[in-house]
């Protein structure tokens, strides 16, 4: 015999189901009526759409750049370019994620700049000229405690690792999706993604969990297996 009320869970479950499915298509039907209007020049349609993405985009182009300026400059031309390109749109459901790969392309577009006019920069000046233009950061001043935290971290990763991290985790895209978002194979995403996952432990100083396991266990049996005047001879010598 099944647990009660289980022919009604049943049938809850089947109704949040009918209704997730409905608001799916309720949302694709929405994006599809205002990438229409959009291809047709309606600009109160487009705004809808900034103002529906536009927090949306800011959190991960800041997660990316950590820069609120530069985020807002990255998210504006996200915008420019999404309206000037709607008609290679094939699918008005995937309008968000769409959106996001133009993102994520401004984004390593920016990276690539900076990256070569730090190279050029470093180039044209002195051992000493660099010491006292670049910032004292904590990590250089030994502060470790300054600079680890979750977003510091994620600065520390390299662009492509920082991507699929923040699309995988922050948008919780699946592995298919961020592939076919990117044109990047399956593989290689998760691949960089454990190389992520790997560095950000490292600079948070946060061990995986079957480490974590492994450390708590050792620990415990320590702790049992010590006899009583082993402890106390360890004090003993402190003390001394």
């Amino acid at each position: 015999m099944g647990p009660p009320g289980g022919e009604a869970g049943s049938e809850e479950v089947e109704a949040l189901a009918r209704a997730e499915a409905e608001a799916a298509t309720e949302g694709a039907s929405w994006e599809r009526e205002l990438v229409a209007r959009c291809l047709a020049g309606d600009e109160e349609a487009f705004a809808r759409i900034v103002d529906t993405y536009g927090g949306l985009l800011l959190r991960t182009a800041y997660l990316l750049v950590k820069d609120e300026e530069a985020a807002k400059d990255l998210v504006q031309e996200a915008f420019f370019l999404a309206w000037k390109n709607m008609a290679t749109l094939r699918d008005p459901a995937l309008l968000r994620s769409w959106l996001l790969r133009i993102l994520v392309n401004q984004t390593i577009s920016l990276k690539r700049q900076l990256a070569r006019q730090a190279a050029l920069l470093r180039e044209r000046l002195t051992g000493e000229e660099q010491e006292q233009l670049l910032p004292k950061t904590s990590l250089r001043e030994g502060r470790v405690e300054d600079w680890l935290d979750v977003v510091a971290a994620l600065q520390r990763l390299p662009v492509k690792q920082r991507v699929v991290l923040v699309l995988f985790y922050y948008h919780r895209l699946t592995m298919p999706e961020i592939a076919a978002m990117l044109g990047v194979a399956e593989n290689t995403l998760r691949k960089r993604l454990q190389l992520a996952l790997k560095k950000m432990r490292r600079l948070l100083q946060i061990r995986p969990p079957d480490q974590q396991a492994r450390a708590a266990t050792e620990e415990e049996r320590a702790d049992t297996d010590a006899p009583p005047f082993q402890i106390a001879s360890g004090r003993e010598e402190q003390h001394e």
